[in-house]
């Protein structure tokens, strides 16, 4: 339209330049809408000034068809490059974005974890220090022994807290080393579970080992797997109020060997579900610890070449963590044997 009437206006002093006004019409189609658009605004604008401007002949008509859409053409590919450039600035001003977030995220959550370590380490070393200093000035043997087992049971916290770190740290670096050998699987339970008696004492929790009938061999790194029970153990008491119910379930099928830990504790909410193997995260926002152990297990896990997973029925309703790794030769049923722990007040 605007081609249209200044074609009007000036065609007393140019009457042989009908079409030349409407080339500018022609590339902001194109530039806009593409080649499309060009070519219907190259066609538009032969009909509009044959029709209503001046008659004429149709070898000018052929000449600016062909001379438009080469211009509709060459406009909306460099539209198409000016486009292509945009996006790709875009695209990498989003990236770097994302990684200045992602780089001040991960600063955060170091920042945090130093702070969550030290006041982990901070608890049992102030413990550790009053208990030595109670040692120095007991009266008694009895005293001396509250001390002693307090030094002990602090300074096992503080040894698995590290060797937890460490392993972590093993395993990102790609230098965990596995040390597979055949252990007698009934026999490695049971000493995780007395292991796992203090804790579970402390707490006044009821604890049950279902273990298979007979002996059974399993293929795995000793240690790791009492690391593994343990931590979930543990997770198990920590998240599991006073008289409550927890479970070491061993079953085997075929060769594989399932390794159930199971409470009636306070559950975890659904949304932490798909994230609670991740480091520094807690099975629930307000839980202990600093989120190391179920890292550990999930890492220690899959170095067996197994698999960890969690599920809940929500707030209150327990939860259960099923790790299922290859090793176990017997297939017989399995039985229970439930381990009563006496409560302590």
């Amino acid at each position: 339209m605007v081609a249209l009437g200044v074609t009007v206006l000036v065609r007393a002093w140019t009457p042989h330049a009908a079409f030349m006004l409407f080339l500018p019409a022609v590339m902001i189609s194109a530039w806009y809408g593409q080649f499309l658009a060009g070519t219907i605004a190259t066609l538009l604008s032969v009909m509009v000034a044959s029709v209503f401007v001046l008659q004429s002949s149709l070898l000018d008509e052929v000449e600016f068809v062909i001379v438009a859409t080469l211009v509709a053409m060459t406009t909306s590919a460099l539209a198409a490059a000016q486009r292509r450039r945009d996006d790709g600035r875009r695209s990498e001003l989003a990236r770097e974005q994302a990684s200045r977030m992602e780089a001040e995220l991960s600063s955060q959550a170091k920042t945090d974890f130093l702070a969550l370590l030290g006041h982990e380490l901070r608890q049992p070393v102030g413990v550790i220090l009053t208990a030595s200093e109670l040692l120095a000035r007991a009266p008694d043997s009895r005293a001396r022994d509250r001390a002693k087992a307090t030094l002990d049971r602090q300074s096992a916290l503080m040894l698995r807290l590290i060797d937890d770190l460490l392993d972590l740290s093993r395993v990102q670096r790609g230098v965990l080393a596995l040390r597979a050998e055949a252990v007698d699987g009934v026999q490695l339970f049971e000493e995780i579970a007395h292991a796992a008696r203090p804790i579970l004492m402390r707490r006044g929790h009821r604890f049950t080992l279902s273990l298979p009938p007979g002996p059974i061999v399993i293929f795995v790194d000793d240690a790791r797997m009492r690391q593994i029970a343990s931590n979930l153990l543990t997770n198990a008491a920590k998240y599991t109020d006073q008289g409550g119910d927890i479970a070491l379930i061993v079953e085997t099928h075929g060769d594989t060997l399932r390794l159930c830990v199971r409470d009636t504790g306070r559950g975890i909410p659904s949304e932490l579900l798909p994230t609670i193997f991740d480091l520094y995260q807690r099975s629930r926002p307000e839980g202990e610890g600093m989120g190391v152990g179920l890292a550990v297990v999930k890492a220690l896990t899959e170095a067996h070449g197994g698999t960890v997973e969690a599920s809940s029925g929500g707030n209150g309703r327990g939860a259960e963590f099923i790790v299922t790794l290859p090793g176990a030769v017997d297939t017989r049923a399995a039985r229970s044997r439930p381990l009563e722990l006496p409560a302590v007040s």
